[in-house]
């Protein structure tokens, strides 16, 4: 259970440091080629206009950042069921690994669904 929370924690620091790049975003940058003099304009790839794109930006990555930990999740849990070979403490730490894994998918599911319920109402 502590590697998963240090692995929370981690994800958590990674989310705070992509929402502080994503604010900081520069849309475009400029550069000399040379000694010729010409100026090129660059475009930045995010396409964040307002703040309400920046929260929906950050909702999609970290949805699919949690529904992929909770697939691999489901999937270790699957393993350690049938590589229990009759061992009902390990059998009832799967059972209890899949059980987690779901809840938490639903968890994140409705909490796409209700935040983009919100994004969509104040006008993203």
């Amino acid at each position: 259970m502590k590697l998963f929370s240090r692995f929370l924690i981690a994800f958590f620091v990674l989310n705070m440091c992509l929402i502080f790049f994503l604010i900081l975003e520069i849309n475009y940058v400029e550069a000399s080629s040379g000694s010729s003099g010409e100026v090129v304009h660059l475009q930045s790839p995010i396409n964040i206009q307002s703040p309400v794109e920046l929260v929906a930006a950050i909702v999609r990555f970290t949805t699919v950042a949690i529904g992929l930990i909770a697939v691999a999740a489901m999937i270790y849990a699957g393993i350690l069921y049938f590589t229990s070979g009759g061992n009902e403490e390990q059998a009832g730490k799967a059972k209890k690994t899949i059980t987690y894994a779901i809840v938490g998918l639903i968890v994140v599911i409705l909490s796409y669904v209700i935040i983009n319920t919100l994004i969509n109402a104040i006008g993203g």
